[in-house]
Protein backbone atom coordinates (compact mmCIF):
# COMPACT_ATOMS: atom_id res chain seq x y z
CA UNK A 1 0.00 0.00 0.00
CA UNK A 2 0.88 3.43 -0.65
CA UNK A 3 0.85 6.78 0.83
CA UNK A 4 1.01 10.10 0.47
CA UNK A 5 3.13 12.51 2.80
CA UNK A 6 2.60 16.10 2.40
CA UNK A 7 5.50 18.54 3.56
CA UNK A 8 4.67 21.88 3.24
CA UNK A 9 7.59 24.44 1.95
CA UNK A 10 7.65 27.32 4.34
CA UNK A 11 10.58 29.71 5.49
CA UNK A 12 12.37 29.14 1.83
CA UNK A 13 14.52 31.62 0.72
CA UNK A 14 13.21 34.25 -2.23
CA UNK A 15 15.82 32.48 -4.77
CA UNK A 16 14.09 28.63 -4.16
CA UNK A 17 10.54 29.94 -4.30
CA UNK A 18 11.27 31.74 -7.68
CA UNK A 19 12.88 28.25 -8.82
CA UNK A 20 9.97 26.26 -7.77
CA UNK A 21 7.89 28.88 -9.47
CA UNK A 22 10.05 28.64 -12.20
CA UNK A 23 9.64 24.73 -12.50
CA UNK A 24 5.71 24.81 -12.03
CA UNK A 25 5.56 27.47 -14.96
CA UNK A 26 7.98 25.40 -17.43
CA UNK A 27 6.01 22.33 -17.05
CA UNK A 28 2.51 24.16 -17.86
CA UNK A 29 4.46 25.53 -20.47
CA UNK A 30 5.34 21.67 -21.12
CA UNK A 31 1.42 20.64 -20.78
CA UNK A 32 0.21 23.53 -23.41
CA UNK A 33 2.96 22.01 -26.14
CA UNK A 34 1.75 18.47 -25.25
CA UNK A 35 -1.84 19.33 -25.00
CA UNK A 36 -1.49 21.16 -28.55
CA UNK A 37 -0.16 19.09 -30.16
CA UNK A 38 -2.61 16.44 -28.96
CA UNK A 39 -5.55 18.60 -30.41
CA UNK A 40 -3.85 19.11 -33.56
CA UNK A 41 -3.40 15.34 -34.35
CA UNK A 42 -7.23 14.92 -33.06
CA UNK A 43 -8.61 17.76 -34.53
CA UNK A 44 -7.40 17.35 -38.37
CA UNK A 45 -8.15 13.64 -38.57
CA UNK A 46 -4.54 12.59 -37.33
CA UNK A 47 -3.80 9.70 -35.58
CA UNK A 48 -3.73 10.52 -32.05
CA UNK A 49 -0.38 10.91 -30.56
CA UNK A 50 1.30 7.31 -28.75
CA UNK A 51 3.59 8.49 -25.37
CA UNK A 52 6.46 7.99 -27.54
CA UNK A 53 4.95 10.51 -30.31
CA UNK A 54 4.54 12.95 -27.61
CA UNK A 55 8.11 12.28 -26.42
CA UNK A 56 9.49 12.95 -29.81
CA UNK A 57 7.62 15.99 -30.56
CA UNK A 58 8.88 17.66 -27.30
CA UNK A 59 12.55 15.85 -27.06
CA UNK A 60 15.35 18.63 -25.41
CA UNK A 61 12.83 21.68 -25.11
CA UNK A 62 12.18 21.92 -21.49
CA UNK A 63 14.16 22.99 -18.45
CA UNK A 64 12.97 19.72 -16.40
CA UNK A 65 14.46 16.90 -15.84
CA UNK A 66 13.57 13.96 -18.36
CA UNK A 67 11.45 11.70 -16.64
CA UNK A 68 9.32 14.75 -15.03
CA UNK A 69 8.85 15.22 -18.77
CA UNK A 70 7.77 11.69 -18.88
CA UNK A 71 5.53 12.24 -16.46
CA UNK A 72 3.41 14.96 -18.13
CA UNK A 73 3.51 13.54 -20.99
CA UNK A 74 1.99 10.13 -19.52
CA UNK A 75 -0.57 12.51 -17.23
CA UNK A 76 -2.18 14.53 -20.40
CA UNK A 77 -2.23 10.98 -21.59
CA UNK A 78 -3.81 9.22 -18.72
CA UNK A 79 -6.45 12.15 -18.81
CA UNK A 80 -7.81 11.52 -22.57
CA UNK A 81 -7.99 7.75 -22.11
CA UNK A 82 -10.17 8.51 -18.72
CA UNK A 83 -12.27 10.86 -20.76
CA UNK A 84 -12.62 8.48 -24.13
CA UNK A 85 -13.28 5.89 -21.76
CA UNK A 86 -16.16 7.65 -19.46
CA UNK A 87 -17.50 8.90 -23.24
CA UNK A 88 -17.94 5.91 -24.56
CA UNK A 89 -19.43 4.39 -21.06
CA UNK A 90 -21.76 7.17 -20.60
CA UNK A 91 -22.99 8.58 -23.96
CA UNK A 92 -24.87 11.60 -22.46
CA UNK A 93 -21.26 12.42 -20.94
CA UNK A 94 -20.27 13.37 -24.31
CA UNK A 95 -22.33 16.12 -24.20
CA UNK A 96 -20.41 17.57 -21.54
CA UNK A 97 -17.21 16.16 -21.24
CA UNK A 98 -14.00 17.17 -22.76
CA UNK A 99 -11.09 16.59 -23.72
CA UNK A 100 -8.17 18.91 -22.09
CA UNK A 101 -8.31 21.55 -23.91
CA UNK A 102 -7.76 24.98 -21.70
CA UNK A 103 -3.98 26.35 -21.18
CA UNK A 104 -2.34 26.47 -17.90
CA UNK A 105 -0.16 28.96 -16.20
CA UNK A 106 1.32 26.95 -13.78
CA UNK A 107 1.50 22.57 -13.33
CA UNK A 108 2.63 20.33 -11.12
CA UNK A 109 6.12 18.98 -11.24
CA UNK A 110 6.53 15.32 -10.82
CA UNK A 111 9.78 13.22 -10.04
CA UNK A 112 9.23 9.28 -10.00
CA UNK A 113 11.37 7.13 -7.43
CA UNK A 114 13.72 6.68 -9.39
CA UNK A 115 14.99 10.33 -9.97
CA UNK A 116 14.73 11.49 -6.11
CA UNK A 117 17.08 10.89 -3.86
CA UNK A 118 17.35 11.31 -0.29
CA UNK A 119 20.21 10.86 2.05
CA UNK A 120 19.47 10.62 5.09
CA UNK A 121 22.97 11.22 7.24
CA UNK A 122 22.55 14.71 5.87
CA UNK A 123 18.12 14.77 6.01
CA UNK A 124 18.44 16.47 1.93
CA UNK A 125 16.26 15.49 -0.57
CA UNK A 126 17.76 16.14 -4.22
CA UNK A 127 15.12 16.89 -6.99
CA UNK A 128 16.79 16.59 -9.72
CA UNK A 129 16.26 19.29 -12.94
CA UNK A 130 17.68 18.28 -15.62
CA UNK A 131 21.14 17.66 -17.10
CA UNK A 132 23.22 21.01 -16.88
CA UNK A 133 20.79 22.34 -14.26
CA UNK A 134 21.11 22.55 -10.57
CA UNK A 135 18.78 20.35 -8.90
CA UNK A 136 15.95 21.35 -6.17
CA UNK A 137 17.30 20.60 -2.72
CA UNK A 138 15.54 20.27 0.43
CA UNK A 139 16.53 19.71 4.15
CA UNK A 140 13.84 17.19 5.52
CA UNK A 141 13.57 14.48 7.90
CA UNK A 142 11.90 11.56 6.67
CA UNK A 143 12.00 8.40 8.35
CA UNK A 144 11.50 6.40 5.05
CA UNK A 145 12.96 6.08 1.86
CA UNK A 146 10.81 8.35 -0.22
CA UNK A 147 8.81 7.11 -3.85
CA UNK A 148 7.64 9.78 -6.27
CA UNK A 149 7.69 13.31 -5.57
CA UNK A 150 4.87 16.02 -6.68
CA UNK A 151 5.59 19.73 -6.49
CA UNK A 152 2.12 21.61 -5.58
CA UNK A 153 1.37 25.19 -5.15
CA UNK A 154 -1.50 24.87 -2.22
CA UNK A 155 -1.55 28.31 -0.30
CA UNK A 156 2.34 27.89 -0.25
CA UNK A 157 4.38 25.35 -1.97
CA UNK A 158 4.30 21.57 -1.08
CA UNK A 159 5.83 18.32 -1.32
CA UNK A 160 3.58 15.07 -1.86
CA UNK A 161 5.87 12.55 -0.97
CA UNK A 162 4.65 9.10 -1.92
CA UNK A 163 6.04 6.31 0.70
CA UNK A 164 5.47 3.08 -0.03
CA UNK A 165 7.02 1.45 3.39
CA UNK A 166 3.37 1.35 4.81
CA UNK A 167 1.78 -1.88 5.64
CA UNK A 168 -1.81 -3.16 5.31
CA UNK A 169 -3.21 -4.52 8.24
CA UNK A 170 -2.98 -7.88 8.80
CA UNK A 171 -4.20 -9.99 5.75
CA UNK A 172 -6.36 -11.87 7.75
CA UNK A 173 -8.23 -9.00 8.79
CA UNK A 174 -12.02 -8.60 7.71
CA UNK A 175 -13.09 -5.84 5.52
CA UNK A 176 -16.39 -5.89 7.33
CA UNK A 177 -17.05 -6.49 11.02
CA UNK A 178 -20.62 -7.44 10.41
Amino acid sequence: METVTIHSLRGETPQMKSRLRAAQMESARLWNDVKEFHVFRRTTNGEWPTQDDLQKHIKGRYALHSQSIQMVCHQLLSNVDATDERRRNEPESRKWLKYPYRDKNYFPVYWPAQAASYDAADKRLVLPMGRGRKSLVFKLDLEFEPGGVKLVWNEGYELHIVRTDIVQAEAGATAFPF
